[in-house]
């Protein structure tokens, strides 16, 4: 015998409630799924991070950041293992101490190297004779510069002192290996230009004034408190952290010759070697910021229309007063350092005053937030 089940009006309404129910949290879930599964496959292609998400110079070099074409950051053809900013206004902002900064590189080492926006000043790179500058009053040829009347040393001088085109002196300057000159088995000689490279002279015992300016120290025998301790002091703590006080700047003698890459110009800056915490641009990362394909090199930033016309439309380092690099010219004169304007990379004489960026690098290990642009530049969480 069959025995049949008849369901009451009020359990079949019940199942009928419970059926439509679950369909509608079913429904839910897989919506609700597809949305963030949607949402974590726009993130990986588009290469950005999440708003408000805290990034380190490793997130930065992902490759998905990385472009061929127009503003933005790119793998630094000249230099193995570095990234370059290039462009017009790539997004590459940061603010420091209520300050605009431009990330220039992320390097090899994962430091970021950073350049102010503004200019803190008019500055004599190293000045020359009969000038003032932060009340050191220079008189003749040698009185209170590093000029030298000794034939044999780099900064010998014969006649109109212009200043001395070596960041450095005798007691920080290093070979390309790192290892300080005055601990090698020549000493702290070098030469001053690669044409007599055979030829060297004994560097000077200060460094170069600017450079004291921003670090600080002891330039002819007057102490300087340096740019950095004044400007930090507003500084907390773990951002001064963040910021290296030891790190390798490229300092060697650069010449320019027709047809000269850029990879020759950067081979020639990494010759010698600078540590410390503030320094300058060199001359090839002047170029390395354009996206003018013509502009192949300093040579051609100094000698090539099509490269350096109208350089604000394609390097955002330009400005169009002339600013100081560190790099010195490889001239046999002692005085010109290469300088960059908005006509064109140039060389100036040391004793002349230019503009002044501060350069400096930050941790690996720091963290920001922000998307770079101006309007939301990044800051360090």
């Amino acid at each position: 015998m069959r025995i049949r089940h008849r369901l009451r009006r009020g359990d079949i309404r019940k199942r009928r409630a419970i059926v439509i129910i679950s369909l509608f949290a079913t429904t839910f879930f897989l919506a609700s799924g597809y949305a963030a599964f949607s949402t974590v496959i726009n993130i990986n292609a588009k290469g950005n991070l999440v708003h408000g998400a805290t990034i380190t110079p490793a997130d930065l070099i992902a490759p998905a950041n990385i472009v061929t074409s127009g503003d933005g950051l790119y793998v630094d053809s000249s230099d193995s293992g570095r990234y370059v900013y290039k462009g017009a206004n790539p997004s590459n902002y940061l603010s420091l101490n209520n300050e605009t900064w431009r990330i220039m590189s992320v390097e090899s080492d994962y430091t970021l190297k950073i350049i102010r926006e503004d200019s803190i000043g008019t500055i004599a790179f190293d000045p020359g004779s009969s000038t003032v500058i932060d009340g050191i009053t220079t008189s003749g040829s040698t009185v209170g510069t590093r000029s030298s009347s000794t034939s044999t040393n780099f900064c010998y001088a014969t006649w109109g002192y212009n200043g001395c085109k070596l960041w450095g002196s005798s007691s920080t300057i290093r070979n390309s290996s790192g290892t300080l000159l005055q601990d090698t088995n020549d000493g702290a000689i070098m030469p001053r230009s690669y044409a007599t490279s055979s030829t060297t002279y004994s560097l000077p015992s200060d460094e170069a004034y600017l450079n004291v300016y921003l670090n600080g120290g002891t330039y002819a025998g007057n102490n300087i408190t340096g740019w950095y301790t004044t400007w930090s002091s507003g500084l907390s703590n773990s951002v001064k952290s963040y910021i290296l006080s030891d790190h390798a700047y490229n300092v060697g003698l650069l010449e320019s010759n027709s047809g000269e890459l850029t990879s020759v110009n950067v081979t020639q800056e990494k010759t010698y070697t600078w540590r410390g915490r503030v320094g300058l641009m060199t001359a090839s990362e002047y170029v390395r910021a354009s996206t003018n394909t013509a502009c192949t090199g300093v040579y051609a930033y100094r000698n090539t229309s099509g490269c350096y016309n109208n350089g604000s439309t394609h390097n955002y380092l330009t400005k169009s007063a002339n600013q100081w690099t560190i790099t010195p010219d490889s001239y046999t004169n002692i005085y010109p350092v290469w300088d960059g304007t908005s006509g064109a990379l140039n060389v100036y004489n040391a004793g002349n005053t230019a503009i002044v960026r501060p350069v400096l690098y930050l941790s690996s290990s720091v963290e920001l937030e922000g998307e770079g642009t101006e309007s939301e530049k990044y800051e360090i969480a």
